[in-house]
């Protein structure tokens, strides 16, 4: 769908708008958790307003046309040209053209993928683009990027609310920042964008398909094997594993008037034990 002279920078923009919904929705937990009590509120709001721009993906789906290349694939060439018009808005000659390359480019498509099996991935030169494929969707996951995304809360996020953010919150708060720019500019876009252009046509799909498949699993294990510092501690414990004074929270004490307060016989057994 996208002209080909601003194909790259459109398909560079799909990562731009997920960062831009990923911290959207960071601002939104914040803002909801800062505004409103510790109720069913505070999970339901974001819930609710993720909700909307999902909804207008989807009704206009429904007012999207078919796109050119698939219907000029099923032989459907008069829809396909009514498709492609659609899109650029114009009958011009520049889009008799560029009907007329879909057309000449899915001819040769064909011709080039007739006869094609699954062998030929292992011959050596795509063997070497299956292998920068796969381990530059590695590297991607090998930053460390998504294992913080999913423990960032939970370092930065400060027990009370009327607390402010501790020095250490900041601190780590400034590094989040720099490494999110710093990754979105390069391992995030490039891989997605290269990885399209080193298959030849009869290998292109299933190449992709196989670095994409890549990403995600190793998404989910390196989220599943790295360490986190955070395992097993709670919001206010992590406070006293950054040596926060102003919000850390004496938590033998707590436990202690806890105890008392629900096993109030042990507590008098052993003010006699002292006496």
């Amino acid at each position: 769908m996208a002209p080909k002279e601003i194909r790259g920078q459109l398909g560079s923009m799909f990562q731009f708008f997920f960062i831009l919904g990923v911290t959207t929705s960071y601002w939104m937990d914040y803002g909801v958790s800062m505004n409103f009590s510790a109720t069913s509120k505070q999970w339901q709001i974001p819930v609710a307003f993720q909700l909307v721009p999902g909804g207008l993906l989807g009704l206009g789906m429904l007012l999207t046309r078919e796109s050119t290349r698939w219907l000029a694939k099923k032989g459907r060439r008069e829809e396909a040209m009514a498709s492609l018009m659609w899109v650029r808005g114009t009958d011009s000659i520049e889009v008799q053209e560029e009907f007329a390359e879909i057309i000449a480019g899915i001819e040769k498509e064909q011709r080039a993928t007739e006869g094609f099996t699954w062998k030929e991935f292992f011959l050596p030169a795509n063997r070497y683009r299956m292998f920068v494929a796969v381990t530059m969707q590695i590297g991607v996951q090998l930053t460390g990027n998504t294992s913080l995304a999913y423990s960032v809360l939970t370092v930065i996020y400060p027990p009370k609310a009327n607390a402010g953010l501790t020095s250490p919150a900041i601190a780590s708060l400034t590094m989040i920042y720099l490494e999110a720019m710093t990754y979105d500019i390069s391992w995030d876009p490039v891989p997605w964008l290269y990885m399209s252009e080193i298959f030849p046509t009869r290998l292109r799909e299933g190449g992709i398909a196989i670095g994409t498949a890549t990403q995600w699993l190793f998404n989910f294990v390196f989220s599943q094997i790295t360490p986190h510092a955070t395992k097993g501690k709670s919001l206010e414990e992590m406070e006293q594993v950054f040596k926060s004074m102003k919000t850390a929270i004496d938590f033998e004490k707590v436990h202690h008037d806890v105890h008392a307060m629900f096993h109030p016989d042990d507590q008098k057994e052993s003010a006699k034990h002292v006496e």
